[in-house]
């Protein structure tokens, strides 16, 4: 059941591979996946994307044991577009990482996730204007070698802009301002 109300919000743009345990990402309109910052100069003019951390767990992988963990990691790309079709990764984050548990016990519980917080990226605002903004997501499993186990990425759908007082919510990518 959990599983399904998480892809009701999916996008066609996710991607995963490898084995994975379950994952969620905080993207609605009630709940943006980022928040966009702006400088007031003579417009407001973008530059922060600080984005909401995923949620994820480790994969059950073996039925005579409910304790298994390992290292999930996540990051995102801040990307920019002209146009919304040529997006360019202007920037990436660190790789975060915590301890996953699995969740067969109690699916999708907060004691297991891996407890991840919001990172954000800051660009030159001089560079941000006539331009589109957006964050993909990637959460990556590692094995203990630190190899990848298997990863999911997730372009953000919504987005708060904070201009000022005035606080809106859009879709699909945020404004960088304009000359």
């Amino acid at each position: 059941m959990a599983a399904t109300l998480f892809f009701v919000g999916a996008v066609s743009a996710d991607s995963d591979t490898g084995v994975k345990g379950n994952f969620q990402f905080t993207d609605s309109a009630s709940t943006p996946g980022a928040k966009c910052g702006y400088y007031l100069d003579h417009n407001y003019t973008f530059h922060t994307m600080n984005v909401a951390p995923p949620s994820a767990w480790w994969p059950d992988r073996s039925t005579d044991s409910n304790t298994e963990h390992g290292t999930v990691g996540w990051s995102f790309k801040l990307q920019r577009s002209p146009d919304t079709s040529n997006w360019e990764t202007i920037k990436t984050s660190p790789i975060q990482k915590a301890t996953a548990y699995e969740d067969s016990q109690a699916p999708y519980g907060s004691a297991t996730k891996a407890h991840f917080t919001r990172m954000k990226l800051n660009v030159d605002a001089s560079k941000t204007v006539n331009y589109l903004w957006r964050a993909e997501i990637k959460v990556t499993w590692f094995k203990k070698s630190g190899a990848v186990l298997g990863t999911v990425t997730h372009d953000v759908v919504w987005y708060q802009a904070n201009l000022g007082t005035h606080v809106g919510v859009s879709e699909n990518y945020c404004y960088g301002g304009t000359t």
